[in-house]
């Protein structure tokens, strides 16, 4: 079996090698006996594939009947099937186990630790913990592993016993391994596929109520795992018929039932087949109860309580039966099963005026209501169903659609409305404990007005709540316009905010006489501490800044944050250009965010260089060098001359990365290398840098040379 309701069920035991193993076997094991049949009829069969019914399996009555077998007759029953084990095996009969103490759930009671308990105990007790019938624990040991039947089991068989945990597309979960774990878990799943959705909420075990195979519903059910095999209408009429679907989800076809006791064909899968095969050749038959059968198909909240709908009969009768409604545990509302269900007929010929439709005054609030069909004659009434219904006749209520995590804190939306009014209601909302906010639910919301008869069109709220980062309780109440002395909780919800990347912006920042002025703002959206930058110039530490200063433009940008997130220094710095990069931190300094890098010419400096070579020619002489400018990112020139008269200027504008990688912020380009004509003889070169700004230019230096 799967386990969960979202998981694949089980199918085929791979290859043909455990095909074969499973016609040596006393049964078949494994994948829930999908790949091959049980093992031939046992010598007194009182199965009869005729009375095979896919959508009515077995009773309810007989499916969760804890007390259907004590310890001893279990024990018994386990010493008929094999009365002496294989030398050197320990089979079922034989099998003892410390078990552990599992704490309740709304599936299962407490089950109480025991020392070295037998298989025999082991089941009786988690019957009685989970209210399973032990005939159901053992039938599904047999179907699944051959458990009962064999006298000389491996160990795998007793690992993975019920098969539960075990889905077709991944190993078996090894937190149920064991004898033990699996009979528990198992029975924990038949209780909880029969459960309303979110039974058990806030407990380690909430119920994954699985909607196929619904009670009371016609289901498209598998023949075999092959979904080409196709499928075929089954009226699901009970609990345990659906919480076996669950479990194994495909009927046997026609060439499964033909052979009840071998192979069908291709399309034929066993494990529902066998199940009640066993059940039928072991207890007797599986239905034929002496208990009423029936439905609960809904339970729907009206102006004045609820309605509870549905159909219920005894089979030992044909007249109308009792229906009894309790709501919370009190005292029960009769109403008699006898309105017209062609449906009903349809699947149960002659039982067409079997419908009940009660109406039970309730006031506000969530309340849990069950249905028993009360027994005629022989036989014990039986509970149809229970479903959990929000009653709002007079009192604010509604919905949270969403509640999570924002940069600023979090975001709630959903709706909200008063019964006794179309018009839109106000909210209160608390966080932590304590008021923040009054939010009006007056946004469109056409699908509540579309479910909701006489709702109005508006009814949605939407909102932001500014919060640090953590854990925090958001809960609203509505505020009752109408009849009624209640402000109803809404919702309450617990929304984790995460620590978050800082908010701020470099507005300025230049160059003066003695260093660099940087100004801007840097916040951390969940906190209203003022935070933290640090300053780097030319890529190394230059110091600390705290952002205190008011900035009441950002205060209104970001509310709830406070208003003290500016910042305005001078940061100390050689003259020349400088690099300067500025970054913000959050309140726990465990994040933080580039503002900005800029270039800044810090006081005024000369122009910088080298004359690298000068060198003559037939007619010419050439120079090649660098220069820059530590107050300008512009090219700067070079200006030579020649036996001291001015020759020619050449624009530093090639690349020199070897330049670049001594002075960072002076670029890669700042080369230069040109050519004049000259005369004959003996020459004198210099080369000065030029400042672009009032600096004096820089002597790079002189070269004499001698042109050909």
């Amino acid at each position: 079996m799967s386990k969960s309701a979202t998981a694949v069920p089980k199918s085929l035991v791979a290859g043909a090698a455990a095909a074969l193993l499973a016609l040596l076997v006393a049964v078949v094991p494994g994948a829930e006996s999908q790949a091959a049949p049980p093992a031939p009829a046992p010598a007194s069969v009182s199965a009869d594939a005729a009375s095979f019914d896919p959508g009515y399996i077995i009773d309810d009555s007989k499916f969760f009947d804890p007390n259907a077998m004590s310890v001893a007759e279990i024990q018994a029953f386990l010493n008929s099937k094999v009365p002496n084990c294989a030398a050197g095996f320990t089979c079922l009969r034989s099998y003892s186990e410390t078990t552990r103490t599992i704490p309740a759930t709304p599936m299962c009671s407490t089950y109480e630790a025991g020392a070295n308990e037998s298989a025999a105990t082991i089941i009786w007790k988690v019957a009685q913990a989970c209210g399973i019938s032990p005939k159901v624990i053992l039938v599904t040991l047999q179907k699944e592993q051959g458990l009962v039947t064999k006298s000389a089991p491996s160990a795998g068989a007793f690992r993975s016993a019920m098969g539960a945990g075990c889905p077709d597309t991944a190993p078996c979960d090894t937190e149920y391994y064991g004898f033990f774990n699996q009979v528990h878990y198992g029975a924990f799943l038949f209780k909880r596929y029969t459960q309303p959705p979110g039974t058990g909420a806030g407990t380690p075990y909430p119920t994954r109520f699985d909607q196929r195979y619904a009670v009371g519903s016609v289901s498209q059910v598998l023949w075999h795992p092959n979904a080409a095999c196709g499928t075929s209408p089954v009226y699901i009429a009970n609990q345990a018929t659906h919480a076996l679907y669950v479990y194994t989800p495909y009927q046997p076809n026609a060439a499964a039932l033909a052979n009840l006791y071998g192979t069908g064909d291709g399309c034929s899968s066993y494990g529902n087949r066998n199940f009640w095969a066993y059940y039928t050749d072991w207890f007797g038959p599986t239905t034929g109860s002496d208990q009423p059968i029936g439905n609960v198909d809904g339970v729907t909240s009206t102006a004045t309580g609820v309605s509870v709908r549905g159909w219920a009969f005894d089979p030992n009768s044909g007249d109308p039966i009792e229906v009894a409604v309790t709501v919370n545990g009190g005292s029960p509302v009769l109403g008699t099963a006898d309105g017209p269900r062609p449906d009903v007929a349809g699947v149960f010929p002659g039982r067409a005026n079997h419908g009940f439709e009660i109406a039970v005054p309730l006031g506000d609030g969530e309340h849990s209501v069950c249905v028993t069909g009360r027994n005629v004659g022989v036989g014990a009434n039986v509970l149809l169903g229970c479903r959990t219904v929000e009653v709002h006749v007079e009192l604010p209520w509604g919905r949270v659609d969403v509640a999570q995590p924002t940069e600023l804190g979090a975001l709630v939306s959903g709706w909200a409305l008063d019964p006794d009014s179309t018009g839109a209601i106000w909210m209160h909302v608390y966080v932590d404990g304590a008021f923040w906010s009054g939010i009006r639910a007056d946004g469109p919301r056409g699908d509540v007005q579309a479910a909701i008869s006489g709702a109005g069109p508006a009814h949605g709220y939407r909102f932001e709540v500014p919060l640090a980062a953590g854990e925090h309780r958001i809960c609203a109440y509505g505020i009752n316009e109408g009849p009624g002395a209640m402000n109803t909780e809404l919702f309450c919800r617990t929304v984790v905010v995460p620590t978050r990347v800082p908010r701020g912006h470099l507005d300025a920042a230049g160059g003066v006489s003695d260093g660099i002025v940087i100004a801007g703002w840097a916040l951390d959206p969940s906190s209203s501490v003022s935070t933290w930058l640090h300053v780097y110039v030319d890529g190394g530490f230059a110091m600390g800044v705290l952002a205190d200063g008011a900035r009441p433009d950002v205060a209104a940008v970001f509310p709830g944050t406070g208003s003290n997130h500016g910042f305005s220094a001078r940061i100390p710095a050689t003259p020349g250009l400088r690099n300067v990069c500025v970054f913000a931190f959050n309140a726990q300094s465990d994040k933080h965010l580039p503002l900005g890098c800029r270039a800044v010419t810090v006081g005024s400096v000369a122009p910088l260089g080298s004359l690298d070579e000068v060198r003559s020619g037939a007619g010419t002489i050439s120079f090649r060098g660098w220069t820059f400018d530590p107050n300008s990112t512009q090219t700067t020139w070079a200006h030579v001359y020649v036996d001291g008269v001015f020759a020619t200027g050449a624009a530093a504008d090639k690349s020199r990365p070897d330049v670049a990688s001594v002075h960072p912020n002076a670029g890669g380009a700042r080369g230069f290398d040109a050519s004049i004509g000259a005369t004959p003889g003996v020459h004198s070169v210099c080369v000065y840098g030029l400042s672009s700004g009032s600096a004096p230019a820089k002597p790079l230096g002189c070269r004499t040379v001698t042109v050909g």
